[in-house]
């Protein structure tokens, strides 16, 4: 045990009291109880990035695969990670495979698949189930926005991934219009 000499010359135990180990332990719970939300917050968006980056590969992966086995690739939803889905939904995953035939199913196993974490929600634009690439790297039909949303009310760092018609393939924060997808 430790002990110090007080002016009085009786040796105390030197230590903390149980009241300043009270004080300690209630600072401690406010600064806990200041940063819970602020890494909240921090885990929704990095749910999203990590999101937003597999879904930006998988597209490039798909295109890449088109022109370099000069057929068509295929990026489609998919919940059992073989077969397109339909009707799509790109929160269950989605899968890169090629379509030889043009039947928009994958022609053998997917190239790869990725399940996004549960608490994000992608939505998919109106009238486009998927994305097939030609073999000159193009992806004909309307332009697809894939809107990746965070969990609860925290609209405002939704990010979007777009593929165009002509295969470009862009990440950006979301706009207005594909904020308020992720409201509904």
């Amino acid at each position: 045990m430790c002990y110090k000499a007080s002016p009085s010359k009786r040796p105390r135990p030197c230590g903390y009291t149980l009241v300043e180990q009270m004080i300690a332990l209630a600072i401690a719970a406010v600064l806990v109880a200041m940063a819970v939300p602020s890494m909240a917050g921090l885990l929704s968006r990095s749910a999203v990035r990590v999101t937003e980056d597999a879904l930006f590969s998988a597209a490039q992966l798909a295109r890449g695969s088109a022109i370099a086995h000069n057929t068509h690739a295929l990026l489609c939803p998919s919940t059992d990670g073989h077969q397109c889905s339909h009707p799509p939904h790109w929160q269950d995953g989605w899968i890169v495979a090629l379509d030889r035939d043009h039947d928009g199913q994958p022609d053998a196993a997917a190239l790869t698949r990725h399940v996004p974490d549960p608490q994000v929600r992608v939505v998919g634009s109106a009238g486009r189930d998927l994305v097939r690439f030609r073999p000159n790297g193009a992806a004909p039909g309307t332009n697809l926005s894939l809107v990746i949303c965070p969990p609860a009310d925290d609209a405002g760092h939704a990010r979007v991934v777009v593929i165009s018609n002509a295969g470009r393939i862009r990440e950006a924060k979301a706009d207005a219009a594909q904020q308020a997808r992720c409201a509904n």
